[in-house]
């Protein structure tokens, strides 16, 4: 066998390992987490802002150490976007944060990612950077030891 076989089968068996290990490696993070924007109900708004729904997608690219839920249902933390405000050189986001309690969520946090400079390219994802932080120090600090 030369020696680009040998590595072609070296990278096949190397991924169905990978993928074996998947459900390992996701055990590892946090939890599952779900995002979504906060209805028009919970925002007191008459309809969903479209930058709240760029927000979601800025911080399910930057997850940390939490896996993404599928759906609601099969999370164990629940992260609602509620606002944005941005000048040029300030960005900040906000979200609620909530804990599984058994069939219900239970509210947790009201985060932010702070007041810092993260103006520039990038700013809302930095943004949303700053608020999966603040959710992982929170569970850190208050998870059952």
């Amino acid at each position: 066998m030369d020696i680009s076989k040998r590595i072609g089968v070296s990278l096949v068996v190397l991924g169905f390992i990978f993928v074996l290990c998947a459900d390992t490696l996701q055990a590892a993070k946090l939890g599952k987490l779900f995002i979504r924007v906060a209805t028009p109900e919970e925002s007191g708004q008459q309809f969903v802002n479209a930058g709240l729904a760029d927000s979601v997608k800025d911080l399910k690219a930057r997850l940390g150490d939490f896996a993404l839920a599928d759906d609601e249902a099969s999370a164990d933390f629940l992260m609602v976007v509620v606002r944005r405000e941005g000048t040029e050189r300030e960005r900040r986001l906000y979200a609620n944060f909530s804990v599984r309690d058994g069939a219900e969520w239970r509210p947790a946090a009201e985060l932010t990612n702070g007041g810092s400079f993260v103006g520039g390219n990038g700013a809302w994802g930095n943004a949303a950077r700053g608020v999966i932080g603040a959710a992982e120090k929170w569970v850190k600090e208050n998870r059952p030891k």
